[in-house]
């Protein structure tokens, strides 16, 4: 009886684990999406050229890819949870900030921030995904990106909307902001912990053989979608302006 209840519990503990997953995810998608109607008005405020503004929107690039190889170290010293934690409140705290600022040096400080937090996130969240996948005992993974790709266009269309009542970009990215970091804060009890194993000494090993040449993929096909979607910002710059 004992067992059952003991299996009833993890059983329950996985749903949960999983919903948090899925909610973190969402959040991740919603915080990155946000700042795409953000630039056409920081290209407006600060008066940027195509140049300035490409040049600028690189950082948030730069602080995702530079953060991501250190992400794994923080896990295994501090756990997962905490780490997607931190990561969730610094989008949540970035977006209303991307909003005020008007000089390009500290829209680039502050888009690394912002793209440091994002990577961060994305390889927490993702190794959280495999360790639920492995609860779960079935595929999931699909469910949980496709939370992302939610997220994403919520996060597009919502500071659009919440400044149709004439709300400044800043309280609609601050309202925003709040919802992302009451997610995470009420999801974070529920996550699984991912420590490192114990007796094992962790540190850090370059990849070799087949991970470095899926390393290489991944990052051209990160560089061609940063490309894309820096593309569109610029176009919907041209747009905006018009």
């Amino acid at each position: 009886m004992e067992n059952g209840s003991a299996t009833a519990g993890d059983a329950g503990a996985v749903r949960k684990a999983k919903r948090a997953t899925l909610l973190i995810f969402l959040v991740c998608g919603i915080g990155v999406a946000t700042w795409a109607p953000m630039v056409p008005l920081t290209k407006q405020r600060m008066s940027l050229n195509e140049a300035d503004l490409g040049l600028i929107l690189l950082l948030l690039g730069a602080g995702a890819i530079i953060t991501m190889p250190f992400v794994g170290f923080f896990i295994t010293r501090i756990g997962n949870k905490p780490v997607m934690l931190s990561a969730s409140l610094v989008l949540a705290l970035m977006l209303p900030v991307l909003t005020l600022i008007d000089t390009p040096v500290l829209m680039g400080a502050a888009l690394f921030v912002f793209g440091a937090g994002v990577g961060s996130l994305d390889v927490a969240m993702n190794a959280h995904a495999v360790v639920v996948q492995n609860r779960v005992g079935h595929p999931v993974m699909s469910t949980f990106h496709a939370l992302f790709s939610v997220g994403g266009l919520l996060g597009s269309i919502g500071l659009g909307v919440l400044m149709l009542p004439g709300w400044s970009p800043t309280v609609a990215a601050s309202v925003i902001s709040v919802a992302i970091a009451v997610i995470a804060l009420f999801q974070y009890r529920h996550l699984l912990p991912l420590e490192a194993e114990k007796g094992k000494r962790q540190s850090f090993r370059f990849p070799k053989g087949m991970i470095l040449l899926l390393g290489l993929f991944c990052f051209i096909a990160f560089l061609f979608n940063f490309l894309f979607n820096n593309s569109l910002r610029l176009i919907h710059c041209a747009v905006y302006s018009l």
